[in-house]
């Protein structure tokens, strides 16, 4: 129990400096910026139309204070949607596969759970249930399942849900805290923050037919978290702490698995986010307490390791091995692991999706 209070205690620090950092988007091929709109967390919709974000806002009885959720129009900063009321922390929204829906964690029913709601708004939906605190949803590219962290069984772990059927299977279980998970765009791994007694360092969960291979993508004593894996499947964008300055990286996922450094202002950058496109790559400043929405040029990746004027080489880490199998066998769910259909349209959709009310 008292390691499950020191690692709730930890991850309360992490959680709640990273819920003080506004939000900042960086465009590779599109130097042009676009007027900021005030606001944290932002997420792209997959079809890189509407961005979902969070904003901190006094609570309805004016006495303390609140985060909302947020949508507007990626490419129209002025006008915005509200999607969540003002009586409850929502934080960490994420787009459905099919761009419909924003999947949320919120404490509306006392503990934190995950919800989610209609683009176009209405009466916000719970997910999950029990006597837990869950964390950080996280749909997969086809939409069947969704990817979670969660206490439950007594510590922090990823676990996944079958939103068809309402099950919940649990992936990991270390001793350590494991947290922020990210789908590969095959749905064959999941990226997500643990501490196995190394500091906090990224880890690939593969799903195999023997019940899914670990392997270590960070190291060193740097606090690396909330990864995001990039739409071609070979880079994983994460924030990296070292001794208070928190910056932005990219690790390739092919040999010889060599880190770059994306940022490195003075201030602290962090929870990185891919656009659908791959041009572009979202991720949260604070700057002064000024919390904001913005666009700004960045060199395309493979330029990072030529010594681009906004880019920093960084020592690579040593080539990864697998781990051991997991200890609890976990088979890959149904149609996780093959291929994608190649198609331009989003799965799902057959008509385009309409801009939610009031955002035009």
């Amino acid at each position: 129990m008292a390691r499950l209070v020191k690692w709730q205690a930890l991850l309360v620090v992490i959680y709640g400096f990273v819920l003080s950092t506004p939000l900042f988007a960086v465009a590779v091929k599109a130097p042009q910026r676009q007027r900021p709109t005030a606001g944290v967390h932002g997420r792209i919709s997959p079809d890189g139309r509407f961005l979902a974000y969070v904003v901190r806002e006094t609570n309805e009885r004016g006495s303390g204070e609140t985060t909302s959720i947020f949508i507007r129009r990626a490419d129209r900063p002025s006008r915005s949607k509200r999607l969540t009321g003002k009586d409850s922390r929502d934080d960490f929204p994420a787009f459905s596969a099919d761009g419909r829906t924003v999947y949320y964690h919120s404490n509306k029913s006392g503990l934190t759970k995950i919800w989610s709601v209609n683009i176009r708004g209405g009466k916000p939906a719970q997910v999950t249930f029990g006597p837990s605190q869950d964390y950080h949803p996280s749909p997969s590219p086809r939409g069947r399942y969704l990817a979670y962290d969660s206490n439950r069984s007594g510590n922090y772990d990823i676990w996944l849900r079958d939103l068809r059927s309402g099950e919940d299977r649990q992936i990991t279980t270390a001793r350590g805290p494991d947290f922020s998970p990210t789908w590969s765009p095959q749905e064959k791994a999941i990226a997500f923050t643990s501490n196995r007694g190394e500091g906090f360092q990224i880890y690939l969960y593969r799903f195999d037919k023997k019940g899914g291979a670990l392997r270590k993508m960070t190291e060193g004593k740097a606090v690396h978290a909330h990864p995001a894996w990039s739409p071609d499947g070979g880079y994983l964008a994460y924030d990296r702490d070292d001794k208070g300055v928190v910056s932005v990286w990219v690790k390739e996922l092919r040999r010889p698995y060599r880190s770059f450094r994306l940022t490195g202002a003075p201030w602290s950058e962090e929870v990185p986010n891919w656009y659908p496109s791959g041009d572009k790559l979202a991720y949260t400043i604070n700057q002064t307490g000024d919390k904001r929405v913005a666009v700004a040029p960045l060199p395309p990746l493979p330029n990072v390791d030529s010594g681009a004027p906004m880019a920093q080489r960084a020592k690579s880490a040593p080539a990864n091995q697998m781990a051991a199998a997991l200890p609890v066998p976990f088979a890959p769910p149904q149609g996780i692991g093959e291929p994608l259909p190649r198609q331009t349209a989003i799965p799902g959709i057959r008509e385009p999706l309409s801009p939610p009310e009031d955002i035009d």
